[in-house]
């Protein structure tokens, strides 16, 4: 679409040009000039669009995969806590319930989970934008050059 405003500024441009030689108006020109100024711009802002898409899927498979990543490493805290929760619990077994609450210990990795956690929901974020924008790019897409 950019690119038809284009050619459209430029054919005014030239018919301006050609009757500016057989009278002495110079309205045809300006109009021209100022289409071809609007295409040239809509291209510049257009194409900085296109550019930047080509790099989203690489950046949504990025943190797709750190994400696969903490789900590993909770999942591996997860499995360990509850191990150590059964065994604690079997050795309490006989024992007063003010024994088992002192030997139940807290999760010490759950700050480490949380902040897992918030990266993750952060990258779940962050993949939603960049799904976003590349839906943006089809559009910008179809107004440099009616592509899809």
């Amino acid at each position: 679409m950019s690119i038809v405003i284009l050619l459209i500024g430029i054919i005014l441009m030239s018919l301006g040009i050609y009757v500016a030689d057989r009278e002495s108006t110079e309205g045809m020109f300006a109009v021209g000039t100022v289409v071809v100024m609007l295409g040239l711009l809509m291209i510049a802002s257009n194409s900085v669009d296109v550019v930047k898409g080509r790099t989203y899927d690489k950046k949504i498979e990025m943190y797709q995969e750190e994400n696969k990543k903490i789900e590993n490493q909770i999942d591996l805290i997860v499995r360990k806590y509850m191990t150590h929760e059964d065994e604690t619990l079997k050795k309490a077994k006989y024992e007063s319930s003010m024994t088992l609450v002192s030997l139940y210990p807290e999760l010490k990795s759950d700050s480490l989970v949380k902040e897992q956690i918030k990266i993750y929901n952060k990258n779940n974020s962050k993949i939603k934008e960049l799904k976003e924008s590349q839906i943006d790019v089809t559009t910008a897409k179809w107004w440099l050059y009616f592509g899809g």
